[in-house]
């Protein structure tokens, strides 16, 4: 059985890698989370403003030339 003193210095090293691991998982939710808000909000934001025309991310198609009939 390996001496006391072993042990304990493994088990601390296992709740500070266990510890840094759960932060490192904590900040990566909180990212994601922060991302998909912020994605709903400029979705939002370009509805609220008209769609794409508003923005200038698509130009508005030209207006239709008016058609003739045959009989004129």
């Amino acid at each position: 059985m390996p001496p006391r003193g072993m042990l304990d210095r493994i088990w601390t090293t296992a709740k500070a890698v266990f510890g840094v691991a759960l932060l490192v998982v904590c900040a990566l939710l909180a990212a994601q989370k922060l991302d998909r808000e912020r994605a709903e909000q400029s979705a939002q934001a370009l509805f609220r403003a008209g769609g794409p025309e508003a923005t200038g991310s698509i130009t508005p198609a030209a207006p239709a030339l008016p058609t003739r009939t045959p009989s004129e």
